[in-house]
Formats: structure tokens, sequence, C-alpha cells
């Protein structure tokens, strides 16, 4: 592991320990830190956007969970979080629908991954 990436790993945690004390805004910093250091590895994403969905901005969970599925589109966290940031930021048809659709791509996703897994 790079010195970037031990960085990054070390904000994460700090990250963890505002989150696990409720401190979202702090978390976020931390999390926004460890992305600056190592933007590829989804949890950063993740972990912030949930920080977001608890202090109900879900614009900007939305956000980090779209860019941690760019990443990896198999992530269920990441597909998971957006399709509850999704339902809980507004009650419109358009929105629920946009959900739905999130919950069967993260579906696909998981039964073509294993498909492909056994055929290996």
């Amino acid at each position: 592991m790079d010195y970037m990436h031990h960085e990054a790993e070390k904000h994460k945690l700090q990250g963890n320990i505002f989150f696990n004390r409720q401190q979202y805004e702090e978390a976020i910093k931390e999390y926004t830190t460890a992305i600056i250091k190592n933007s590829k590895n989804i949890v950063y994403f993740t972990n912030r956007a949930l920080c977001y969905i608890r202090l109900k901005e879900f614009e900007e969970a939305i956000t980090d969970c779209k860019r941690a599925i760019e990443i990896d589109k198999l992530s269920l966290k990441g597909n998971y979080l957006l399709g509850q940031a999704i339902t809980e930021s507004s009650n419109s048809p358009a929105r629920l629908t946009e959900a739905v659709q999130v919950l069967r791509i993260g579906e696909y996703n998981k039964y073509d991954e294993n498909n492909n897994n056994s055929k290996h």
C-alpha cells in the first residue's frame, strides 16, 4: 500500500469514529479527505453517502452513490444506498420509479455476477 492509500485509510478510520459518535459533519470531512487521497475506493464514497443520508442531504448522497457505482457497478452498498437516498429524497412518482430501476439494476448485477462466477 502506498503512502496516499495509507493516509486515505487513516482518514476513513477517523471518519468511522466520528460516524459512530453520530458526528456526521466531521465524518464527512474525513471521508472527503480520504477521497482526495484515493478516489478509487468506493467505501469512502458510500460511507460519506450514508452520512449525507443521516443528515437528510439526499442529493449529495445520490451523487456519492452514483460515483461509487461508476467505480464498481456491482456495489451492493452503493446501489442500496442510492435507492434509499432516492426514495427518501422525494415522494414524487419519477423519483420512486428511479429507485425501482436502481434496485432492478442492482439485482441484475448480482445475478449476472453469480452466473459469470459459476462459469469460471
